[in-house]
């Protein structure tokens, strides 16, 4: 059986492919650790089957936004997403994740580039332990649902930074208002400065830091059941 894929089955590809299926009993995609930064797969919609638990770098684009990638499902198998495992595909729109999803940790800059992506929905990811830096900055998410995690241990800097219609975070894990503006710094309508318009994460709530944009980053509490 096949088991294992290298990149340099799509290396040097002049031809692109629409849909590719990678089918049971294929567990390993191998990047190629030369230079390949301007290479990347001609990719556009992939099919991952449950048997893949290992995605390296396979999909990354290349430098200057240069992957085709547009969605992929991430199976239940994959314990970590590694560094950069995404980053420089602008068209990349749609993530899934599969049932019974065990992913544990997503690295920096996994989605990094990935301006499009505003369909990831993390709200059950149930062995999430950590998104560390830098992991979604400036995708495209409307909103973003941590409560399914209750394992997470740790967001870092900038993890949802430079999402311009970001417009609210549900998670429970910090109340601290500053953290939680590095987090997301320069979210909401492109805002550069400091968080503004948070709210607490345990009922009451923060100041509004300031009114002049007119789209507020809210970040709520696991049970509160209302955006307003």
């Amino acid at each position: 059986y096949l088991t294992n894929v290298r990149y340099s089955v799509f290396d040097h590809m002049t031809t692109e492919y629409h849909d590719v299926v990678f089918e049971d009993g294929i567990s390993v995609l191998e990047y190629y650790s030369g230079s390949t930064s301007w290479r990347h797969p001609r990719i556009r919609n992939v099919t991952l089957a449950q048997s893949v638990t290992d995605l390296n770098n396979f999909f990354r684009g290349g430098y200057g936004g240069t992957g085709l990638l547009e969605s992929i499902n991430i199976p239940s198998g994959v314990i970590i997403l590694e560094e950069e495992a995404f980053i420089n595909n602008p068209k990349l729109h749609t993530v899934t994740f599969d049932d019974g999803s065990q992913l544990s940790v997503i690295q920096q800059n996994v989605f990094s580039g990935c301006t499009a992506l505003k369909n990831a929905d993390l709200s059950n990811l149930p062995e999430l332990t950590q998104i560390d830096k830098s992991a979604f900055i400036r995708c495209d998410l409307p909103g973003v649902y941590l409560t399914g995690s209750p394992k997470l241990k740790l967001i870092g800097a900038y993890a949802f930074a430079e999402m311009t219609d970001l417009q609210y975070i549900r998670q429970n894990l910090t109340t601290d208002k500053e953290q939680l503006a590095k987090i997301i710094k320069g979210s909401g309508n492109g805002s550069s400065d400091w968080v503004y318009g948070i709210r607490n994460v345990v009922g009451n709530m923060f100041d509004e830091a300031s009114q002049t944009r007119d789209k507020y980053i809210l970040v709520l509490a696991d049970g509160e059941n209302n955006v307003n």
